[in-house]
């Protein structure tokens, strides 16, 4: 899939994530299993896969900031 709209969108708006955020992220998925937060920090460390869940965290936030300002009609 290709995300460039979102990216520039997420760009041109300054949409970022937050430390808390990550934080919640990490927590949630350490929850999901079943791990400790350092534990799933140290396997996204070494998977190399820290970077790629903020992206994935940005481009969360930009999908709910366009839906945020999209008129939808029905027809």
């Amino acid at each position: 899939m290709n995300y460039r709209v979102l990216d520039e969108i997420a760009q041109r708006e300054t949409i970022e994530v937050s430390d808390d955020e990550f934080k919640q992220e990490l927590t949630r998925l350490a929850n999901n299993n079943g791990q400790t937060v350092s534990a799933t920090r140290a396997q996204l460390a070494k998977e190399d896969k820290i970077e790629l869940l903020k992206v994935g965290l940005r481009r969360d936030k930009t999908i709910d900031f366009v839906l945020s300002h999209a008129t939808i009609i029905t027809v």
